[in-house]
């Protein structure tokens, strides 16, 4: 077993092997203010890749153009192996809606947000479009962050759906309603877990972290469906009440590059 500290909470020692055995890398995404980043680096905000001449700009049911929320270029991503390798990975959010663009009907429906991924990369400026989104009133971010990325093995979030089944052996439905019950009187897991694995924060892939609780408990078909990318609420970024945005994909989606079928969610506390 590796020598972790955090295995030394009584509380955490008997589930040890079950807590190693979710593992699942991921990347840490540290944010920095700057507004000298190019048409094509990664970043959080700001000035991103103007689409191509023939690629119609997200907009929002009224006609308004989409926010850029992020905007991942791959080439830049540290060694991985679910990740394209390459291209420009964009998320579009309505900022002009008090709700960001979330639909609690239909999570998938790519109408209030839009993913985009631009496989193929033009740096010839005059074959791309020059876009410019205003800040609209409910913007969670008002400034360009660049971003570093820093990989790392992290383990099942106490926030995921997941989590009871993993755990604690708990049918996935009965995970977070009832999960206290499996749990010995006395016994500070929930709270032990929380401190020593925590899911905040930017992430690519890995596992989320919520305010309220995870939208793929209610859905049998999400079960599958793993994180993407998550934006916590940090300095001038802001999510409701320091709130927490998240988008899942399904395996086979992503390594088919199909992001059609995107999950996004946001809630706050």
């Amino acid at each position: 077993m590796p020598a972790d500290s955090r295995f030394k909470l009584a509380s955490l020692q008997a589930y040890q092997d079950k807590i190693l055995a979710t593992a699942r890398p991921s990347m840490q995404m540290i944010l920095n203010p700057s507004s000298k980043l190019s048409l094509w680096q990664s970043k959080i905000g700001g000035t991103h890749y103007y689409l191509p001449v023939n690629t119609p700009h997200p907009q929002n049911t009224h006609g308004q153009a989409m926010f850029m929320l992020a905007q991942i270029n791959c080439a830049e991503l540290p060694p991985h192996d679910n990740l394209p390798k390459e291209g420009i990975l964009q998320f579009y959010i309505d900022a002009d809606d008090d709700l960001l663009g979330l639909d609690f009907h239909n999570r998938l429906a790519q109408v209030g947000f839009k993913i985009l991924f631009h496989s193929h990369i033009t740096t010839d400026t005059t074959q791309l479009q020059t876009i410019t989104t205003p800040q609209w009133e409910y913007t969670p971010i008002d400034q360009e962050y660049a971003i570093s990325f820093h990989p790392e093995n992290q383990y099942i979030s106490v926030e995921d759906a997941d989590f009871g089944q993993a755990i604690l052996d708990i049918p996935r439905h009965d995970s977070h309603e009832d999960i206290s019950e499996h749990i010995p009187e006395g016994n500070t897991l929930l709270q032990d877990y929380a401190e020593a694995f925590p899911a905040i924060g930017h992430r690519l892939g890995g596992y989320p972290f919520f305010t309220q609780s995870d939208p793929r408990d209610d859905d049998e078909a999400l079960a599958d469906y793993i994180l993407l990318l998550q934006i916590d609420s940090e300095g001038d970024i802001m999510w409701g009440d320091s709130g927490v945005c998240n988008f899942f994909i399904h395996p086979d989606d992503l390594k088919n590059q199909d992001f059609s079928k995107v999950l996004y969610n946001w809630d706050c506390y």
